[in-house]
C-alpha cells in the first residue's frame, strides 16, 4: 500500500516537473517569436533610437544580426 502511494506521489512530482519544463520552453519560444515580429514591424527600433541614441550603423548591424 505504501509503495503504491509513494509511486503515485513520485509520478505526480515527475509529471508536474516535466509539464513545467515543457511550458517554460514554449513560453521562451513564444517570447522570441514576439520579439522577432516586433523587430520586423519596427516597433522596438524607434524606442532604442530615442532612449539610447543608437546610430544608423548600429541599428543596421543589430537588425542584420537578428535576421
Amino acid at each position: 500500500m505504501t509503495t503504491v502511494l509513494l509511486a503515485l506521489v513520485m509520478g505526480a512530482v515527475l509529471g508536474g516537473g516535466c509539464m513545467a519544463l515543457f511550458a517554460a520552453r514554449r513560453i521562451g519560444e513564444e517570447g522570441v517569436r514576439q520579439f522577432e515580429r516586433g523587430i520586423e514591424q519596427g516597433r522596438w527600433l524607434n524606442e532604442l533610437a530615442t532612449t539610447r541614441r543608437v546610430t544608423d550603423a548600429e541599428r543596421e548591424r543589430r537588425v542584420a544580426a537578428l535576421a
